[in-house]
C-alpha cells in the first residue's frame, strides 16, 4: 500500500512563495511532494537494524580472523 508523504502543505506552499515562486507554481510542486509514493524510504528503524547488522557482521569477520591468527601464531611457534 502506498504511503504519502506527511508534510504540511500550506507552510510548504508560503515557504515556495518566499523564496519566489508564484501561487501557481508553489501549490504545483507541493501537490507532486504531498502525493509522492514514500512505502520505499527507510525509516530510522530500518536504519538502526542495517548498522546492527553490519556490525555484528563485522564483529564476526574480526574475532574468526582473530582465532585464525592465533592459530597460526601457534603453529609456528610449536614448529620452532
Amino acid at each position: 500500500m502506498a504511503q504519502a508523504m506527511q508534510i504540511d502543505t500550506l507552510k510548504a506552499s508560503n515557504t515556495l512563495q518566499d523564496a519566489g515562486f508564484d501561487k501557481k507554481q508553489a501549490d504545483a510542486i507541493v501537490q507532486t511532494m504531498s502525493s509522492a509514493d514514500a512505502s520505499g524510504f527507510a525509516t530510522k528503524a530500518d536504519i538502526k537494524v542495517e548498522i546492527s547488522d553490519a556490525k555484528s557482521e563485522i564483529l564476526k569477520w574480526m574475532f574468526g580472523a582473530l582465532a585464525g591468527q592465533t592459530a597460526l601464531l601457534i603453529a609456528v611457534i610449536r614448529l620452532f
